[in-house]
């Protein structure tokens, strides 16, 4: 096998594993959106508190730009977004 050979599949093994914890992250994240969805539904005075807390958790996990907005504005409503995140959409 030729270095180029074994680099590509370095290259390709290292791709695929940013993937996958990329994915996995991701389908945490989406989890925890609707289990925590359930519980402000049940808990209505607390849906900021709630939603502030998955913004933090997208925020930190660099999920924000990739999905976390998306996610919790289809689950608690867009108007929810900008007074909790504290930052301009």
């Amino acid at each position: 096998m030729s270095i180029i050979a074994e680099h590509d599949d370095a290259t390709a093994g290292m791709h695929d594993a940013r993937y996958r914890v990329s994915t996995a992250r991701l389908t945490v994240f989406e989890a925890e959106c609707f289990r925590l969805a359930a519980i402000a539904q049940r808990n209505p005075q607390r849906r900021q508190e709630i939603v502030a807390c998955l913004c933090e958790i997208a925020r930190d996990h660099g999920l924000l730009a990739v999905a976390g907005e998306d996610m919790i504005g289809r689950l608690f409503g867009d108007d929810a977004w900008p007074s909790i995140a504290g930052e301009p959409r």
